[in-house]
């Protein structure tokens, strides 16, 4: 049975919802002095928190309301479906005023609100956060603290005053800011130790406190959004300061990348802003970049070239774009680079990647993946896209301590893995579309998904039994030695086996060993585990 509390028209010293023993409280048209935790039996405020919330109690409403302020711990250790305040009032809201508390949605809609003070949401885990046709006054740092967040939108809202840093030590799939009219924006509302998946800036009106904002941390790159999207705002412009004038207006548009700045404005009256980036030439690198504050858009200008570490300029760059060319390499561990995109290169030697890298984007290129045993492991887990290229060579740790949260093979060649290559390593969604694989066991091993299509297989998959969800549609599977065979494999004494001719078409160059004996020579185990796995099959071709 559901106890539903309603309740219009009524005047409170102070409300604690959870003791009005409801599993639904709806309050409507009422003035609350605060909401907040209360002593047993007694009508006064108590600033601790109460003990774990074990009741049903699943929803919060309070429309039309006018309330003082929600003091801390006002909701802590709470579970709710819903917390919402709709075309209310309220002063503040409090220091750890959410605490600790797990709640599917939270909603303001068409509400004032005076203060969010800082730490207002602290330690808990909310689905969504939405705010809709607000009037805010002050929302003050680290507003948000230490929790999980799945999306915060606030859109078509007017925002007098925020302070810097106002997300402090969380995580969010995606913030999402739209139609907004912001005051005064500090310059550094963004920076701070968050996780952001995506952030989207779009259609508002922004008065910052220093003008040119490029509104991402020029010192702390692994803090960076990995999907940045900024649109159709007006800005506050500083005419000489070009770089981060031509990140904000004249940003490079390629396609792939998860940066997609336009039709951005300077609020006007003010001259034209110069919006041409720096070019700058690293010799010693054989490379030329055209620098937009934290971007650098950058060619090959040497036979053999190959990533810096750093910069030769002030600001600290987070992504690096780079392509047309010969022979490169990259071998930066230390570097602090967030994102690498690299396009149209004939040789692309892997070596090192950065410890902070999150996004790793290669087109139209031949890579060799030669990474070393001493590989440190990445500080978050990384997303990998591989396209329309040819993968040569992966040494015997190339593909070894990675957290990858999505690798997505596109029109692609993929080489013989080594068994050990990917020792200490995790996948979480293996993606592949249309490529050609000369094995797989390595890879599916250290999958948690797979979705394969539209592939060529070389031999028999291997490693499936390992995968918790696998979907495989219009793959052809080419038996292409006449015994469970692989190729790739020459150890001294093994006799080759003849490589069916007809797999000369997408394997040409590979080679047939006998498996058994290959493994056997070299100490290793084969994964003869049963394929207990989710996993779907649409149309696989054998020959």
């Amino acid at each position: 049975m559901t106890f539903i509390c309603l309740i219009e028209s009524s005047t409170f010293n102070i409300m604690s919802p959870y003791k009005l023993g409801c599993n639904v409280v709806e309050v409507t048209s009422s003035n609350i002095q605060r909401i907040g935790p209360v002593s047993r039996d007694i009508d006064t405020p108590v600033f601790r928190p109460e003990a774990a919330i074990t009741t049903s109690l699943n929803s919060i409403v309070f429309s039309n309301c006018s309330i003082g302020s929600l003091d801390s711990f006002s909701f802590t250790n709470y579970t709710l479906s819903i917390l919402s305040f709709n075309h209310s009032t309220i002063t503040s809201i409090k220091p750890r005023a959410i605490e600790k508390s797990r709640i599917k949605s939270l909603g303001f809609g068409g509400s004032k609100i005076e203060t969010f003070n800082g730490s207002s949401i602290n330690k808990s885990i909310i689905k969504a956060v939405d705010f809709d046709g607000m009037e805010i006054e002050m929302i003050e740092s680290d507003w948000i603290h230490n929790s999980t967040i799945g999306k915060l939108g606030i859109r078509n809202s007017k925002i007098e005053n925020i302070e810097k840093n106002v997300f402090k030590d969380s995580v969010f799939d995606k913030i999402e800011m739209d139609g907004n009219r912001i005051m005064m924006m500090d310059s550094e509302a963004f920076y701070g130790d968050s996780q952001i998946s995506t952030l989207s800036i779009t259609g508002n009106d922004l008065t910052t406190s220093t003008p040119s904002p490029s509104l991402l941390s020029s010192t702390s790159p692994s803090s960076h959004p990995t999907s940045f999207i900024l649109a159709n705002n007006t800005i506050d412009c500083s005419p000489s300061d070009c770089s981060t004038n031509s990140f904000l207006l004249n940003s490079p548009k390629h396609s792939p990348l998860l940066y997609q700045i336009s039709n951005n404005r300077c609020r006007p009256p003010s001259q034209s802003p110069c919006v041409d980036p720096r070019s700058i030439s690293i010799e010693e690198h054989g490379i030329t970049c055209r620098i937009s504050s934290l971007l650098a858009d950058c060619a090959c200008t040497a036979s053999t070239s190959s990533l810096p570490s750093r910069f030769p300029i002030d600001s600290n760059i987070s992504i690096v774009i780079l392509g047309d060319c010969e022979h490169l390499t990259l071998d930066q561990k230390s570097a602090k680079f967030s994102q690498i995109y690299i396009f149209r290169t004939s040789k692309l030697v892997v070596m090192e990647l950065p410890a902070a890298l999150k996004v790793l984007k290669i087109f139209h290129s031949t890579v060799s993946m030669v990474r070393g045993e001493t590989s440190d492991s990445p500080q978050s887990p990384q997303s990998w896209e591989i396209s329309n290229s040819k993968i040569d060579l992966i040494s015997p740790s190339g593909l070894s301590h990675l957290k990858i949260s999505t690798l997505f093979l596109h029109f692609s060649r993929l080489p013989h893995i080594p068994i050990h290559a990917t020792r200490f390593s995790k996948i979480e969604n293996l993606i592949i579309d249309s490529c050609f694989l000369e094995s797989t066991q390595p890879l599916f091993e250290i999958s948690s998904t797979l979705k394969m299509q539209h592939s060529v297989i070389f031999s028999s998959p291997r490693g499936l039994g390992t995968i918790s969800s696998a979907q495989l549609q219009n793959n052809t599977l080419l038996e292409c030695c006449r015994h469970p065979y692989l190729d790739y494999r020459n150890p001294i004494g093994l006799d080759t086996i003849d490589l069916d001719p007809r797999c000369d078409l997408h394997f040409y160059g590979s080679r047939c060993f006998s498996l058994d004996l290959a493994e056997s020579s070299e100490g290793l185990e084969t994964n003869h585990l049963p394929i207990t796995s989710f996993v779907t099959f649409h149309s696989l071709t054998f020959y």
